[in-house]
């Protein structure tokens, strides 16, 4: 019995996994037009709201790291270019003293 559970909760987990990637897809599209701060900001605050999310449904310690790789595959990698960017990105940042965006990247 415990087997099957533990398949059944794997199968469930690989699923939100790959939900929470689709919604990150979404959330990119709909932020991606952002300036870099208001960016961070955006995305540290769904971070949080997922990690308070997954506390509340999983107990299992593999799926976060699955969920952490989807968050920054979809979030972070595909916005590099924009963080990256003399004008917008971390450089502006900190010529600028954006202390409270900066901190995000923590």
């Amino acid at each position: 019995m415990q087997k099957v559970c533990d398949k059944q909760l794997a199968t469930l987990e690989r699923r939100y996994v790959d939900s929470a990637g689709e919604h990150y897809r979404r959330k990119y599209r709909e932020y991606e037009n952002l300036s870099c701060g208001v960016y961070l900001s955006a995305i540290s605050e769904l971070y949080r709201k997922e990690l308070n999310l997954f506390d509340k449904c999983f107990e299992v310690a593999s799926t976060l790291p699955a969920l952490n790789g989807k968050f920054s595959e979809e979030l972070v990698r595909k916005y590099k270019a924009c963080l990256l960017q003399k004008s917008t990105g971390m450089l502006w940042m900190l010529e600028n003293q954006q202390t409270e965006s900066l901190r995000l990247l923590n």
